[in-house]
C-alpha cells in the first residue's frame, strides 16, 4: 500500500505551507505578489519535485507499478529479460489426450524442440501458461525462441518447410496433451515487449516457481500422469470434510496418479513454508436411470427414432463429462440443450428417473439438479447404472449376448476385436428386422445363422453356436428380461415399433478351459 503522503502535488505543497504559517499568527500576509508567498511558492516547487522523484522510486520496487527500466531490472531478480522485437514467435497447436476429461493446465516455460527441415535443432518456449478448458480438444498457443547460448547470433527462425516436416516434441511432456503440431512459419516480434506483457510473464514465473500459492500447487500436480484436476481447501473453506486448522490445507487430487511419490515430491516443492498438506482422493458419483421422451413425429422411422434417442444419449453423457470436481449438474442447461436435438418434442420428467450410486449410498430422484460434495465428481453410469434414453409408447429392447467359449482365455487384442465385430455384425442384424409390423419375433437359431454368415467376422467365429451362444433382452419399461438359450426354438417376440439396441457392454464372456 501506497504510504500515506507518498506524493504531493505543488498546490497541496503551497496550501499546507501557507496554512501552517498562518495558523501559527506568524506571517498573515499569504496575497499572490507578497514575499512570504513568493517564498512559499519556490519552495513548494522543489518539494513537490522532490515527492514526485521519492514516489517514483518507491513505484520502482513493485511489479504492478514499476515501468522501463525500472521494471527490467525488478524481473531479473526472477531470471526474466524484455523480449526484443527480433525475438522469433511460432504458434503451435496442442491436442487434447482423449484420456483426460478435465482441464489441462500449459505452463508459462514449458520448453518444446522442433526439428528443422536441415535436420538442425532450435528450442521454444511458451510465452504465457494457459489452459486447454474442459470439452476443447485443442488450443494454439504461442511460443518464443530461446537463444542458444552456444551460438547468441543463430538463427532460430522456422520456415515452411520446417512446418511441412512437422517434428515438435517436448522436453518435458505435459499430462493431457497427446500431440503438438506447428500452426506456421514463425514471425519476429516486431516491437520489444511492452510492460504489461513483461509484467504478465512475470506473473506466471513467480505462480509456477516461486510455491506456495494455489497456481503453483495445481500446476506443479497437474504435470504428473494421471492427476486430472486438483482443488484446494484450507481452514477458512466451508466445503465439506474432515475439519481443518490454520495452516492446513487439504489437496483434492481428480484422477489416478501412477506415482504417488512423485505427487509427494510436488506438493513438497510447491506448498508454501510451514503449511501441513493433507492429501485426498476424488469419489465418482454415476448418474444413470431412463429418460422417457416423445418425438416431435409419430411417423418416425425405427432409424430415425434409434438416431433421437443416440443423440439425446450422446448429449447427456458430453454434458456429465464436462463437470469439474464438485461441479453438480443443472437441469435447466441440460433441458434446454436436449430441446434443440432434432426430432425431439418434449421429455417425460414424471416418467423418468435419475440413479445416483456412489460408495457411499444409491438414490433414485426425479430428473433436476443433481448437487454433489466437493470432493465427489459426476460422472456416467456404466454397464447396470447407464442412463438409457426411451421413447413414450415405443419400449426399447436392449440386446445383450454371453458367450460360452471351449477355450483357454485369450489376450485383450482378441476379445477387443470380437467384441467389435459382433457390435457391427449384430447391429446390422437387428436393424433390419422391421418391428412396424405385429408378430415380429427373433429366434437365437435364425441370429446364429446370420452371424455365422457374416463374412466380416474374423474372430472366435468357431464359438458362435446354439450351444455356447445365446441372447439376454432387457425391455426397459418394465425391467422385465428375457433369455434365449441353447435348443434354439425359444422365441422371443417383439412388441410392435420397439426399438432394438445394442447393451452395453454388448457381451460377456465365460471360458472353459477344454484342458
Amino acid at each position: 500500500m501506497t504510504p500515506e503522503f507518498a506524493r504531493r502535488t505543488y498546490q497541496e505543497v503551497v496550501d499546507h505551507m501557507l496554512g501552517t504559517l498562518s495558523a501559527q499568527g506568524i506571517l498573515t500576509d499569504t496575497a499572490p505578489g507578497s514575499v512570504t508567498r513568493t517564498l512559499v511558492e519556490a519552495t513548494s516547487r522543489e518539494f513537490a519535485e522532490l515527492y514526485a522523484r521519492m514516489n517514483a522510486v518507491y513505484e520502482a520496487g513493485f511489479l504492478e507499478t514499476a515501468t522501463g527500466s525500472s521494471l527490467d531490472q525488478l524481473v531479473a531478480l526472477i531470471g526474466l529479460t524484455r523480449l526484443s522485437g527480433e525475438t522469433d514467435i511460432v504458434e503451435m497447436r496442442f491436442e487434447r489426450d482423449n484420456r483426460v476429461s478435465a482441464r489441462v493446465i500449459i505452463p508459462a516455460g514449458a520448453v518444446v524442440t522442433v526439428e528443422r527441415a536441415d535436420a538442425s535443432r532450435v528450442s521454444y518456449a511458451v510465452l504465457d501458461g494457459d489452459e486447454l478448458r474442459a470439452g476443447e480438444n485443442t488450443i494454439e498457443v504461442a511460443l518464443r525462441a530461446l537463444p542458444d547460448p552456444d551460438d547468441p547470433d543463430a538463427d532460430l527462425s522456422v520456415n515452411g518447410d520446417d512446418v511441412t516436416l512437422n517434428n515438435a516434441t517436448f522436453v518435458a511432456p505435459i499430462a493431457g496433451i497427446a500431440s503438438l503440431s506447428l500452426v506456421g512459419p514463425s514471425v519476429r516480434l516486431g516491437t520489444n515487449e511492452t510492460d504489461e506483457q513483461l509484467r504478465k510473464r512475470a506473473r506466471m514465473a513467480i505462480a509456477s516457481a516461486g510455491g506456495g500459492t494455489e497456481k503453483a500447487l495445481e500446476q506443479a500436480l497437474m504435470e504428473i500422469e494421471g492427476v486430472n484436476g486438483v482443488r484446494l481447501r484450507d481452514a477458512g473453506d466451508p466445503l465439506e470434510g474432515v475439519p481443518l486448522r490454520p495452516g492446513e490445507i487439504e489437496i483434492i487430487l481428480d484422477g489416478d496418479p501412477k506415482d504417488m511419490e512423485q505427487v509427494k515430491q510436488a506438493i513438497a516443492r510447491a506448498k508454501g513454508p510451514g503449511i501441513i498438506a493433507r492429501l485426498a482422493s476424488t469419489q465418482n458419483v454415476e448418474i444413470g436411470g431412463t429418460l422417457v421422451i416423445r418425438p416431435a413425429s409419430a411417423t418416425l422411422s425405427n432409424s430415425q427414432a434409434l438416431e433421437l434417442v443416440r443423440n439425446c444419449e450422446a448429449l447427456i453423457t458430453e454434458t456429465v463429462d464436462k463437470l469439474d470436481i464438485g461441479d453438480g449438474l443443472q437441469w435447466n442447461r441440460l433441458l434446454a440443450a436436449l430441446m434443440s436435438v432434432e426430432n425431439l418434442g418434449d421429455i417425460l420428467i414424471d416418467q423418468s428417473s435419475f440413479t445416483l450410486i456412489s460408495t457411499i449410498d444409491t438414490q433414485t430422484i426425479a430428473p433436476g439438479d443433481v448437487s454433489i460434495r466437493e470432493t465427489q465428481r459426476l460422472v456416467p453410469g456404466q454397464e447396470t447404472n447407464s442412463l438409457i434414453v426411451t421413447l413414450e409408447d415405443r419400449p426399447t429392447l436392449l440386446i445383450g449376448v454371453q458367450l460360452t467359449a471351449d477355450i483357454t482365455e485369450p489376450t485383450g487384442p482378441v476379445i477387443d476385436q470380437f467384441t467389435t465385430e459382433l457390435r457391427q455384425s449384430l447391429g446390422t442384424y437387428l436393424e433390419a428386422i422391421d418391428t412396424s409390423k405385429p408378430n415380429a419375433v427373433l429366434t437365437l437359431a435364425e441370429t446364429v445363422t446370420a452371424l455365422a454368415a457374416d463374412q466380416t467376422m474374423t474372430v472366435l467365429t468357431d464359438q458362435i453356436t446354439l450351444t455356447n451362444f445365446s441372447l439376454t433382452a432387457l425391455e426397459t419399461g418394465e425391467g422385465s428380461l428375457q433369455n434365449l438359450t441353447s435348443d434354439g426354438t425359444q422365441q422371443l417376440s417383439i412388441p410392435q415399433n420397439a426399438i432394438l439396441r445394442l447393451a452395453d457392454p454388448i457381451v460377456s464372456f465365460t471360458w472353459e478351459d477344454p484342458a
